[in-house]
This record gives structure tokens, sequence and C-alpha cells, in this order.
């Protein structure tokens, strides 16, 4: 099993008096074991993760839901996490935890609204993984920004695939420069 933890092992549970933040980031691969998370008064920060292979049973209106690759699954402040990777499955996913004041209402306006969203192969989502990570190296004053510019532009095109696919890469651009202006 390969894992990645961006920020390492540092307690990363918290809010943010910034518009959006991101906590915490990272990817478990190949995934070989029984893999259980259990949080059962969540977190204070929303986390996404990303199905890239495999599957995964999640905490979904009370019951375990089997999710399955090609989906993210959205958790949200002060709720039940309680996930598994079974290792016959083989399984591959990234996550994000990310916190701030406009995150509610950022989601709302992205109609990201539910908890388990079907956007198929979605490079995007590794791709802004990837950027995080290759912040780490800079100053915080440079990767902060960075890694808060990386969960804003990938809630935008999340919202982009799910909501006007037809429209590409003309619509995203001006649903993001409208959000920046709002």
């Amino acid at each position: 099993m390969d894992y990645f933890c961006g920020k390492g092992y540092l307690i990363t549970d918290k809010t943010s008096p910034e518009y959006i933040s991101v906590n915490n980031f990272g990817y478990t691969k190949n995934i070989d074991q029984d893999l259980c998370i259990i949080r059962e008064r969540g977190r204070l920060d929303y986390q996404m993760i990303y199905i890239d292979k495999g599957r995964g049973h999640f905490l979904i209106n009370n019951s375990l839901t089997r999710v399955d690759s090609g989906n993210i699954v959205m958790i949200y402040p002060g709720k039940k996490n309680h996930y598994e990777f079974y290792k016959e499955t083989v399984s591959d996913y990234y996550w994000i935890h990310f916190t701030g004041i406009g995150v509610k209402n950022l989601l709302e306006k992205l109609k990201l609204s539910g908890e388990v969203f079907n956007v198929g192969k979605f490079i995007e989502f590794k791709s802004a993984v990837r950027l995080m990570a290759d912040s780490i190296g800079a100053d915080d004053f440079v990767s902060e920004p960075m890694q808060s510019a990386g969960i804003y532009t990938l809630l935008a095109q999340i919202s982009q695939k799910l909501y006007a696919p037809q429209k590409g890469k003309k619509l995203f651009a001006f649903c993001l420069l409208k959000l920046l202006r709002s």
C-alpha cells in the first residue's frame, strides 16, 4: 500500500478564518489490506475523496453504501465519518481536507451540496493533489495560496463536469471569473 499525507501527521482538523483553505491532502494507492476509518464525531472541516480505482463503502444516510471508481464523496463538518476499503478490490483514492468561512456558500453556488458526485475518470482531482504536493517546498506565503487556489479551481471543475460538460472550457473560465468577482 502506498500512502501520502501532504502535511504529514500534524493535527489538521481545524477551521480557518480564510475564505477557503486546505488543511491536508494526499492519497492511498494499491490498498492491499482492509482499511476502515471511523470518526464518530466527524471533523471540523470538509473532506472530499475521489475514488480513482476500485471501490469503497461509505456511511451515507445511515447506511454503509458501495461507491465505485469515478465518484467523489463529500464529507461535511461535524458529520460522522465511516468509510472502508477492502483488500480484494485493490483501490486507489485521493483526498483533500479543506475549510474556510466561504466554503458553505461556495459549495451552494457551485451546486455541490450532495454527498456523492459521479464525475467518471477525473484527472483534475489527481492533478490538484499533485499541485498541492508540489507547493510543499515553498514558503507558507506561497504554498498556502497555491493550495487554496487548487481547491477553489477543483471545486469549479467538478461543478462544470457535473452541470455543464457540453459547454467546455469557455464556461469553466466564465464560472471561475464569476465566482472570483462575487
